[in-house]
């Protein structure tokens, strides 16, 4: 049997503070989820240090998964998985939960 690469998506995680991105980043760096193991780097155009990007998230992983692997780290103000908020209607993932944005 041959080894086929996993299909992989990026994520964008925004926490509630500095404090606990630095905790993601830290401690969950390296972490499997799903199947795949998490690259968790900080987001350098974001001034706030609470914005990091996710890479090797699972295709089957959505942001719901990405968003409760990383409440370990603290809460999770943002959570999204780029390239799903194209169309009409884009969705992303407040404390709250799914927030629809414009257009409307």
């Amino acid at each position: 049997v041959e080894w086929e690469p996993q299909v992989t998506k990026e994520a964008e995680i925004r926490m509630e503070d500095a404090i606990a991105a630095k905790a993601a980043v830290d401690h969950l760096n390296g972490t499997a989820l799903m199947g795949g193991v998490l690259t968790v780097e900080w987001d350098t155009s974001s001034g706030m240090n609470t914005k990091l990007i996710v890479k090797g998230v699972p295709a089957i992983a959505g942001w719901q998964e990405v968003k409760d692997h990383f409440k370990v780290a603290g809460t999770v103000a943002f959570a999204k998985i780029k390239g799903e908020d194209e169309g009409p209607t884009r969705f992303g993932c407040g404390k709250g939960g799914p927030v629809r944005r414009g257009p409307y």
